[in-house]
């Protein structure tokens, strides 16, 4: 079961004129299963998608959903685990959690969430903001905007900006090239994101961008006293493993992968190598790693060489070295990583990412699929920026 947003999207796009409810976490305080930000979806017949819980929650989530479609009001539902003596819903992670249910509609433009579905399967990332309405307010006024942005410019994690905060923003701060029925969607360029995003969260330094010709009244109205503020999510498509090497010791890999949502793509150029049989989810080329196009590798988040050949291995690396990838694994032992080295004529300075060889986290096992969990769990931990240390140590108590 994949839990990436562009899964849920997926899903819910095929039919998303049906009454569909999203549920977003808005608030946590203490621990939660997930983090403020998450989303699910609840369709009228009683399909979910996502989760927001472990499983101790949904299915009062699935009632207030029904609510939710009956009125067309905004729904909140605060879950609270610190109260040992309430055996309402058995949470268990003792913290905490606010969630907002609203139905889906064509008045509140579904949120966006078919152009966010566009953007997220063509590789771009960015920042989806939220109003947050009061429990009755009318779906209707609640706006989704979603602002492309680059990695390397989002916000580190989800957040919440009070209405007090940025009422004299929106005041000043006008999205430009607006139309009436793209009022509860907005895609701004590149600069006003920046300068709108400075005037959030700095009003009192914010200089007013020139007016536009059509001015998003709504965006106003929603500083009411219904309207508590704005969750600024941040969104980045699936990450995508490139894997050089279509032996069976890469199946695992591709399985696994595919399990955490990340997109695969399989190259080998050898004939008895990466067979669609083998990889029937994963996207297969069948070239020379040279004649592949560069924007290929650019979609790359992290690549693993492991074509259990010389040659072939260091015409991968002289490749993905000219990218910036955020992690590079190259099977073998440390004798096998010079020579491919050497052959390559590279040495580890020259990789701008994380070059892991011999790869992978010393888990114990020698299968492909142990081989290949240390790989990925090592992989999974640099590109979240995890010290990949015990929980026990991490957490609080």
């Amino acid at each position: 079961m994949r839990q990436h947003l562009l899964d849920l999207l997926d899903v819910w796009q095929a039919d998303y004129q049906d009454d569909w409810v999203v549920a977003i976490l808005t608030h946590v305080q203490g621990s939660s299963y997930r983090k403020p930000g998450a989303l699910m979806f609840f369709h009228p017949m009683g399909k979910t998608l996502g989760m927001l819980s472990g499983g101790c929650l949904e299915a009062d989530l699935r009632r207030h959903a029904q609510r939710a479609i009956q009125s067309q009001q905004v729904i909140q539902l605060t879950y609270d685990a610190t109260d040992e003596s309430d055996t309402s819903y058995q949470l268990g992670c003792g913290g905490i959690v606010n969630i907002m249910m609203l139905p889906l509609t064509s008045a509140n433009h579904y949120l966006g969430f078919q152009k966010l579905y566009h953007d997220l399967n063509s590789g771009k990332s960015g920042e989806f903001h939220i109003d947050i309405f009061n429990d009755g307010a009318s779906a209707a006024q609640v706006k989704g905007r979603w602002l492309i942005k680059s990695k390397a410019a989002q916000i580190s994690k989800t957040t919440f900006v009070a209405a007090s905060q940025n009422v004299e923003a929106l005041s000043t701060v006008t999205l430009k090239a607006a139309s009436p029925k793209d009022s509860h969607f907005n895609v701004l360029s590149q600069q006003d994101q920046l300068e709108a995003e400075a005037a959030i969260i700095n009003p009192i330094h914010a200089e007013a961008l020139p007016l536009a010709q059509t001015t998003p009244a709504e965006l106003l109205q929603n500083e009411s006293d219904e309207c508590e503020g704005q969750l600024i999510i941040p969104i980045t498509p699936p990450i995508h493993l490139g894997i050089l090497g279509g032996g069976l010791d890469a199946q695992p890999i591709a399985q696994m992968a595919k399990t955490l949502g990340w997109k695969v793509t399989i190259f080998d150029e050898r004939t008895a190598y990466a067979r669609q049989y083998d990889f029937p989810s994963a996207n297969i080329m069948k070239m020379p790693c040279d004649a592949v196009n560069d924007e290929v590798y650019q979609s790359l988040d992290a690549a693993f060489v492991m074509n259990h050949n010389v040659n072939l291995d260091a015409k991968a690396l002289n490749q993905l070295v000219r990218f910036d990838l955020g992690y590079i694994a190259l099977l073998g032992p440390v004798h096998r990583r010079d020579k491919v080295l050497h052959a390559a004529q590279l040495c580890l300075t020259d990789f701008s990412g994380y070059f892991s060889a011999p790869a992978g986290l010393a888990l114990g096992g020698e299968l492909p699929s142990s081989v290949g969990l240390s790989i990925l769990a090592q992989c999974h931990g640099i590109l979240h920026g995890s010290n990949a240390n015990s929980l026990d140590k991490v957490m609080l108590k």
